[in-house]
């Protein structure tokens, strides 16, 4: 009788060597599948975090100008404000006054020349 009771028992043997290899084969597989889905993923990844980099250097590229531009815009209201610009102009305008003067003066002296010269010549 022992005899038959091993006979069973070498059947549920042989049926469980059977199944591990089909787990093993699922397993394998699953294996393969997670293996392949992290490399996908690892390099949408890396794609997406590439993308991002560039994205927050152009956001930053275009707050920096943004902020020059604000910068140079306020800075010119306070010119303004100062009065800073206006001196800048009122005094180029004086400079541009002082030349325009001295030609005048130096032609003016020119024609009371030519005038003195021509009153000479017709005296008596």
């Amino acid at each position: 009788m022992i005899e038959n009771e091993n006979e069973p028992s070498e059947l549920t043997e042989q049926s469980q060597e059977k199944e591990p290899t089909r787990f093993d084969n699922l397993l394998s597989k699953a294996k393969d599948s997670v293996t392949s889905t992290s490399k996908v993923v690892a390099e949408k990844s890396s794609q997406l975090a590439s993308s991002a980099v560039d994205m927050a250097g152009s956001v930053a590229k275009k707050t920096g100008e943004t902020a020059k531009t604000t910068a140079d815009y306020v800075g010119e209201g306070f010119d303004v404000a100062s009065g800073k610009k206006i001196l800048a102009l009122v005094e180029e305008r004086l400079e541009l006054q002082t030349l325009y003067n001295n030609v005048l003066a130096v032609k003016l002296e020119e024609a009371l020349n030519r005038i003195a010269v021509l009153e000479e010549k017709t005296k008596p």
